[in-house]
């Protein structure tokens, strides 16, 4: 039975950046990222015009990939874990690394390169992330994260036709820590085979 799911983790790290710019959305396909914002719009505040109303600037949000072993695990945590003789559980603990990228979109220049150096300022200052589980032992983990790049993703060919949008990607990577409950031993309901000879 699972207490962690990567889900938690994926939540958490929307939430850490709506906390930091409200206007930041969570996508799973890059070349969906308009089409899924513009439809979350509209569930979050229906009726807005958007041709009215510009979405910009936003941020999105994604996971990269699959969750990748971390190497160095703790085997006595991983095959052993801790044990909680209140509940009768066993604990394991497994180290993972996922990646994610967040993409910052804008209208203007100026705003991209502020949101840009106030985004990549938050891996110095809080570089730390909270995440809540269902779990009444370990109701809170944290994880670091951990920066890597900054790319400049404008696309400025066919600007005379259309609206200039600029872009830019930051890709960092972030610890899961991922707990597994096992049913331990109980003293009431013991599993032992008798063998009369």
């Amino acid at each position: 039975m699972n207490t962690t799911t990567i889900l938690n983790f994926d939540l958490a790290h929307l939430n850490r950046w709506k906390n930091y710019f409200p206007n930041t959305y969570w996508v799973n396909y890059k070349e969906e990222t308009w089409r899924d914002v513009r439809n979350m719009i509209l569930l979050q505040r229906p009726g807005v015009d958007q041709k009215e109303e510009s979405i910009y600037p936003f941020l999105t949000v994604r996971r990269v990939g699959i969750p990748t072993l971390k190497t160095g695990n703790n085997l006595s945590a991983v095959n052993r874990g801790v044990r909680h003789p209140e509940e009768e559980m066993r604990y394991t603990f497994s180290w993972y690394e996922l990646r994610y990228n967040l993409d910052i979109f804008t209208a203007e220049r100026n705003s991209l390169d502020e949101l840009s150096i106030e985004l990549c300022d938050t891996f110095l200052r809080n570089p730390n992330i909270n995440i809540e589980t269902e779990d009444e032992t370990q109701k809170i983990l944290s994880a670091n994260l951990i920066y890597q790049n900054i790319t400049d993703n404008s696309d400025l060919t066919g600007a005379e036709e259309q609206m200039r949008i600029f872009r830019a990607t930051i890709e960092y990577t972030s610890d899961a820590q991922i707990i597994r409950k096992f049913r331990h031993l109980r003293v009431d309901d013991p599993i032992i085979e008798f063998v009369r000879r």
